[in-house]
C-alpha cells in the first residue's frame, strides 16, 4: 500500500516490479485512482516484460478517496511540493543537491563534517530516520522532528 505521490510511490513500485521476477509471485499495489494509470503503464513496460517470471501476476488494488494531492487542491492549499533548503534557489542559481541513503551513515556523516546541505531520501517515515540520525544522549532532552 502506497500513496499516490512518486517520492514515496516509487521504492513501493521498484520493490513490487523487481518481485515479478520471481516464480509465482502475486504483486498487488494498493494506491488511490490517481496512480492506476503509472501502475499500468510501470507493469506492462518492456523492461518488466522481459524480466518478469511466467507465473507471476501484477494487480492494482485501489484505494477508494483522495490523493493527498488532490485532498490538498480540494482544500485549496498550495501544492503540496514542499521545497526542502537545499532545492531552493538563490540569487546564484541552485543550490548543490546532495542526496544520501538514510542508512548510509558515513555520507550523513561526512555531509555533516562538511557542513553542506543533503536530502535524505529514503521510503520510511520521517521520524523513523530523523530518530536514527540524532545523537543518542540528546533523545533524552527531546523528542526530533
Amino acid at each position: 500500500m502506497t500513496v499516490a505521490e512518486a517520492g514515496q510511490s516509487n521504492s513501493i513500485f521498484t520493490l513490487a516490479l523487481e518481485l515479478l521476477a520471481h516464480p509465482n509471485v502475486d504483486v498487488h499495489v494498493a494506491s488511490f485512482p490517481v496512480l492506476r494509470k503509472r501502475a499500468e503503464e510501470l507493469s506492462g513496460s518492456a523492461r518488466v516484460a522481459e524480466r518478469k517470471h511466467p507465473d507471476s501476476t501484477f494487480t492494482f488494488q485501489e484505494i477508494s478517496g483522495l490523493s493527498l494531492q488532490e485532498a490538498f487542491e480540494l482544500k485549496g492549499l498550495p501544492e503540496a511540493t514542499w521545497p526542502h533548503p537545499p532545492l531552493a534557489r538563490t540569487r546564484e542559481g541552485l543550490d548543490t543537491l546532495i542526496v544520501v541513503d538514510a542508512f548510509f551513515n558515513a555520507a550523513c556523516e561526512a555531509c555533516w563534517s562538511l557542513n553542506e546541505k543533503y536530502i535524505i531520501s529514503c521510503p520510511m517515515a520521517p521520524l523513523d530516520v530523523a530518530r536514527n540520525l540524532q545523537p543518542k544522549w540528546k533523545l533524552l532532552f527531546y523528542y526530533p522532528v
